[in-house]
């Protein structure tokens, strides 16, 4: 039996997610696992030779479909990745997956592929045993086919060599001692990576250690309890709810268009970068992946120089880590080109404006570009503060005009915020937001407004943990504090990161815009009046770099000295929850005024631009499906509390009192 896809350059994905979201209750989920764990068993048991031929993407239930076959062939097609990525789901492989994986790669690499979810690629799959064989594919087909009489005629698959078990998993995994040693290093790593806050990740590994020794049955009977019970947890509902969230924007147009109206747009084939900086570099590299022709344009060569090597510099990582091969490395850069003037632009699809965050420069490139551009061309800003409407004075014709906002790092941020105005066309906006998708992101759409979705949410978290350390908080506890809930940083680690500089220029804009509710802490202006304490681009921030750029070191002391001098001495009585309502609640204050000016239109939508573009904690659901599950009238009731105390930029605002009233973001 030859198992293959009708499917051009797509083999099985997995089952249907809004499928498995949708079973009743655990007794359901359980029956699901067992249905497939009987259906693949059966394939397993055949008399007959099974070979499974995957050309394209093979994930979850495709692979345990395979690894249920006796011999598996793969395509050399560059879109050809094995998986098992249920862990990014919160749940594990419930159909076989656990107990054949390892018997045909190892423990280790099951253990490695399992917990990380990673895609493994058709070279890669023939060394580690997962195929038997890559097979070219401009004759997969026909190969595949006779490779499937050979097998039937008893004579094997040619060319497969089998497994080479390396001396470190012998000594690790083939021995009592050893097997102990290894799940207690990989709990460990499960801990350091995501501090025991999913529980999927332990499970899969409990599993292994404990019921390894199993015949096929009982060890059946424990996976469909152990896949039961996380898709019952509310880490898996939340991180559902999260891949859910990520494919309805991949399915938005951005626009009123149709996707059958979207697809006739011009799509981008070139593009051009206005700017050579980090960022500029970095949209230049992303697109350049994706096979856009990109010109990166600066005022000297200096600036051009340094955005290609940046550029170059991720392309080189990728190579490192055999993402890519120096071929494709090199067609990258070829696809990538400099220069200090506007010629040979004017057909250009797209242009990104990445220059200093400066309004009277931003509108004097605007109004020098539209005159190089052809009419049709879209020109986007990158701006992270400021407001669309007040570059639209540089434009003749401004429909044409959108935000592209792109988060760094630009190659590892998954996000795109795609701003709209009212006078940008439909066919603008879709065409951004077909780009974005283009390259590999994920495009949230929303209005022109201060700080559009994530700076303007992400602000009144850092603004009030500075004003609670110039209350006299502990530093440490600030921090461990937002760490604890799941966030990847601490406030002031971040504004390191950001740029105290940036940091407090942004909150003087949002000061401008919003009135008292946006007051800066005294904090920033301070540490900025010191030129050299930016944070860590110039080595000295809240902490001590080792160069400029470089790695943390520790808490700066002296920086705190001068943070604390001039403030109230007091001594306040706090807790780890206290600390993370008063940080996180504004948070949710300020995201029911978006939602009610219509600077975004689904609570979904903030959801999936704070877990992808500031890392609020994904097994939490997303910001306002926390504050559902805390109930925002008693968000509320504590916003009434601090306000009273703190003054006005705590006073929950009329908006969040109105979805109190409805009972929360996500009732209608």
């Amino acid at each position: 039996m030859l198992v293959r896809s009708a499917k051009k350059n797509s083999f099985i994905v997995g089952a249907d997610v809004n499928l498995i979201g949708s079973l009743p209750d655990r007794a359901a989920a359980e029956k699901a696992g067992r249905q497939g764990q009987a259906v693949y068993s059966k394939l397993e048991d055949l008399k007959i030779p099974t070979v499974a031929a995957v050309d394209g993407p093979c994930a979850g239930g495709g692979t345990e479909l395979i690894l249920a076959c006796r011999h598996r062939l793969c395509s050399d097609n560059p879109k050809t990745a094995i998986s098992l990525p249920e862990v990014k789901l919160g749940f594990l492989p419930g159909w076989g997956g656990t107990y054949r994986l390892p018997k045909t790669v190892g423990l280790m690499t099951a253990v490695d592929m399992m917990l990380t979810g990673k895609s493994i690629r058709a070279d890669k799959a023939a060394k580690l045993g997962l195929v038997d064989l890559v097979v070219p594919a401009a004759i997969f087909e026909e190969k595949s086919l006779e490779i499937a009489a050979r097998v039937a005629e008893g004579k094997g698959v040619p060319g497969a060599k089998p497994r080479v078990v390396p001396l470190t998993e012998k000594a690790l995994t083939g021995n009592p001692i050893g097997r102990f040693v290894f799940f207690r290093k990989a709990r460990d790593q499960v801990h350091a990576s995501t501090g025991g806050r999913y529980p999927s990740p332990l499970r899969i590994l409990d599993l292994l250690e404990q019921k390894s020794g199993l015949g096929r049955e009982a060890y059946m009977d424990a996976e469909a309890n152990a896949f039961a019970d996380l898709w019952s947890s509310p880490e898996s509902k939340s991180l559902v709810g999260l891949f859910l969230m990520g494919e309805a924007a991949k399915r938005d147009t951005g626009s009123e268009l149709t996707p059958e109206a979207v697809a006739k747009l011009q799509a981008t084939r070139s593009l051009l970068v206005l700017g050579a900086g980090v960022m500029g570099g970095g949209i230049a590299a992303v697109s350049a992946a994706a096979g856009v022709r990109t010109t990166l344009k600066d005022l000297n060569f200096d600036a051009i120089a340094k955005g290609l090597a940046h550029a170059r510099s991720l392309f080189d990582a990728d190579l490192r880590k055999k993402r890519i091969t120096k071929t494709e490395l090199e067609r990258r850069m070829g696809l990538v080109r400099g220069q200090i003037d506007f010629r040979g632009v004017r057909a250009t699809d797209l242009v990104i404006e990445a220059v200093v965050e400066n309004i009277d420069v931003k509108k004097k490139v605007f109004a020098e570009l539209e005159e190089q551009v052809s009419p049709t061309t879209v020109i986007a800003t990158n701006t992270s503060s400021l407001r669309l409407k007040d570059m639209l004075p540089a434009f003749k014709d401004a429909s044409r005009f959108i935000g592209l906002h792109f988060f760094n790092p630009v190659h590892k941020m998954p996000l795109v915020e795609v701003v709209t105005h009212p006078g940008a066309s439909p066919e603008a906006v879709a065409r951004g937001v077909a780009y974005v998708k283009s390259i590999g992101k994920t495009p949230v759409v929303c209005g022109d407004g201060p700080g559009f979705i994530v700076n303007r949410l992400l602000m009144p978290w850092l603004n009030e943990a500075a004003f609670c350390l110039w209350e006299g908080y502990p530093f440490e506890a600030l921090e461990r504090a937002a760490k604890d809930f799941g966030m990847p940083m601490g406030p002031f680690e971040l504004l390191d990161e950001v740029g105290l500089d940036v940091a407090a220029k942004v909150c003087h804009i949002f000061h401008d815009a919003f009135g008292e509710r946006a007051k800066p802490s005294p904090i920033l202006d301070k540490l900025v009046a010191d030129k050299s304490r930016l944070g860590r681009k110039t080595g000295l921030g809240f902490y001590v770099f080792d160069a400029p750029g470089g790695r943390k070191q520790g808490v700066d002391l002296k920086a705190l000295e001068g943070v604390f001098a001039g403030a109230k001495p007091s001594s306040p009585e706090f807790n780890a929850e206290a600390l993370v309502r008063r940080m996180f609640f504004p948070m949710v204050n300020e995201a029911a005024r978006a939602l009610k000016e219509g600077v975004v239109n689904d609570p979904a939508k903030v959801d999936l631009a704070m877990i992808f573009g500031t890392g609020f904690p994904p097994f939490r659901g997303g910001l306002l499906k926390w504050a559902d599950s805390l109930g925002v009238d008693k968000i509320v009731a504590e916003l009434e509390r601090l306000g009273e105390l703190h003054g006005a930029r705590l006073q929950p605002s009329s908006a969040l009192r109105e979805i109190a009233k409805r009972g929360g973001f996500y009732r209608s």
